[in-house]
């Protein structure tokens, strides 16, 4: 009952403008530059899948620079994630986060009933930037997976909206023209060499 109430706290904080003091937003679009995000990422000689229109911006409605075709190499030059939208964990009761000795954030963080957790760019193996108290820090997720409202009462973390981002990653082909592309498993390959096969998974027919 607890988690559900506070729920509708913050849902009616949100629709009213209002923010905890200790609980800034985060700004957005939350923009993190040269990542490479995953297990197994990799930049350098890709492939593309299937024909994939390469823009000279960072957006879906941008000019084409020049486009892919199924066997066309590339090399990827640098990624950058870009968060719309924040995820958000909230909780029922205090939690405290303890990092492993190997995490990239070493502090232990306390985590109560008036704290709201805004999620932005997922790292790799379970790790992620967030957004805490009006600072962004490293973590690894300790709530479930699943969005939406507890059905359990004693579920102290909550994971109440997921985040929305989106990988833009700079390429260059053969002719030394430069652009930006939104790679996924069905348009290219070599992004995670370990687990499709490198770029030579999508040559040519």
């Amino acid at each position: 009952m607890l988690t559900f109430l506070v729920v509708a706290v913050l849902r009616s904080s949100v629709a009213a403008g209002q923010t905890p003091v200790h609980n800034p937003v985060p700004p957005t679009p939350w923009i993190a530059s040269g990542e490479c995000p995953g297990e197994g990422c990799t930049l350098g000689a890709w492939s593309a899948c299937t024909t994939v229109v390469v823009r000279k911006e960072k957006r879906p409605d941008a000019a084409p620079a020049f486009a892919l075709h199924r066997g066309d190499r590339v090399t990827a030059l640098r990624g950058d994630v870009h968060v719309d939208v924040p995820g958000i964990v909230i909780f029922s009761d205090t939690i405290t986060y303890e990092p492993k000795p190997w995490a990239p954030s070493p502090d232990t963080v306390r985590f109560g009933p008036a704290d709201t957790l805004y999620l932005l760019n997922y790292l790799g193996e379970g790790y992620l930037v967030w957004w805490f108290r009006g600072r962004a820090d490293t973590g690894q997720a300790f709530w479930p997976t699943r969005a939406g409202p507890s059905r359990h009462p004693g579920r102290r973390a909550v994971l109440l909206r997921r985040t929305s981002e989106v990988w833009w990653v700079r390429v260059r082909n053969a002719r030394g023209e430069e652009g930006w592309l939104v790679p996924t498993m069905a348009t290219m390959s070599g992004a995670a060499p370990h687990y499709d096969d490198g770029p030579e998974r999508c040559g040519r027919e």
